[in-house]
């Protein structure tokens, strides 16, 4: 991890903590049809141009991509 990624805009002050678990994308209320990466806000959806597996918290409204996950896991510890 390196503190000058541009990835980085202060996500630790509320995700820091949170477990996440490895999930299919859904929504988490009516009419919301996509969430973005928290780092590096990538789409995140069951549309055909998404992502759509990410690490997401207990409630589905945080959702972290697999590589900004890996990238920063420690940091949310």
């Amino acid at each position: 991890m390196n503190d000058s990624d541009w990835r980085l805009s202060g996500q630790e002050k509320y995700l820091k903590g949170i477990a996440f678990e490895l999930k299919t994308w859904c929504s988490y209320k009516s009419g919301w049809d996509h969430d973005h990466c928290e780092f590096c806000y990538d789409k995140i959806s069951s549309l055909d141009d998404c992502i759509h597996e990410a690490y997401a918290s207990a409630d589905n409204k945080y959702w972290i991509c697999k590589k900004c996950y890996e990238d920063f896991r420690e940091l949310l510890l």
